[in-house]
C-alpha cells in the first residue's frame, strides 16, 4: 500500500514537472514567434503608405493614427482603399497586438508621432462599439500591422524590423496572454 502511494506520488510530480516545463517553453514561443508589428523607419509616410498600396492590391490598406480623445476611438482613418469607410473618422481594429502597449512606448511618446498601415482582407468592415461613448464606429481586422516611425531610436529598438511580444510592456502581456479568454484585448479602445 505504502509502495503504491510512492508510485502515484512520483507520477504526480512527474505530471507537475511536465506541466510546468511544457507552460514554459510555450510561453517562450510566444515571446519570440508572435510578432505584434512590422517597424518601417522614415518621414514620407504617403510614400510607404503607397507603395503598400501597389504591394498589396488584393487586400485592403488603411493608413490609421491614434488620437487623443474624449469620446470615439482610439484610432482616426487617414486613408483606405477600402471605399466604404469614411477619412478622418473614427475607426476600431479588431484582431490584433495593440502597439500602443509596447515597453518603449513607456512615456507614450509613440501615440504622437507614429502611423500604422494596416493590412486586411478587402471589402470586410464590422461595426464595433467606441468604449467612452458607447457610439459605433467601423472596425477593420488587422491581418498586418506596419508602424511607421520617423524616429530612428524607435526603428533601432525593434530587431530585425518587427517588434515581438517580449517587447510588450506588462500591461501588454496581460493583454496578449488574456485575450483568448476575453476578446475586448483584441482590439483598440
Amino acid at each position: 500500500m505504502i509502495k503504491n502511494h510512492k508510485i502515484l506520488m512520483r507520477k504526480r510530480w512527474f505530471i507537475f514537472w511536465v506541466l510546468i516545463i511544457s507552460a514554459t517553453l510555450l510561453v517562450l514561443y510566444v515571446e519570440c514567434a508572435v510578432k505584434v508589428c512590422e517597424v518601417v523607419y522614415d518621414t514620407a509616410t504617403e510614400e510607404v503608405y503607397a507603395r503598400m498600396v501597389k504591394e498589396n492590391p488584393d487586400r485592403d490598406v488603411s493608413l490609421i493614427v491614434e488620437q487623443v480623445t474624449t469620446s470615439g476611438t482610439e484610432f482616426k482613418l487617414l486613408q483606405s482603399t477600402n471605399e466604404s469607410l469614411t477619412e478622418g473618422r473614427d475607426i476600431v481594429i479588431t484582431g490584433w497586438i495593440d502597439p500602443s502597449f509596447l515597453s518603449k512606448n513607456n512615456d507614450f511618446y509613440m501615440q504622437s508621432i507614429v502611423k500604422y498601415v494596416i493590412l486586411s482582407e478587402k471589402g470586410q468592415i464590422g461595426q464595433s462599439k467606441a468604449y467612452d461613448d458607447d457610439s459605433d464606429a467601423p472596425s477593420i481586422r488587422a491581418d498586418r500591422t506596419v508602424m511607421i516611425t520617423p524616429d530612428k531610436s524607435i526603428y533601432d529598438s525593434a530587431k530585425n524590423g518587427y517588434f515581438e511580444a517580449k517587447d510588450l510592456s506588462a500591461y501588454g502581456h496581460i493583454r496578449l496572454y488574456l485575450s483568448p479568454f476575453v476578446p475586448l484585448f483584441r482590439r483598440s479602445a
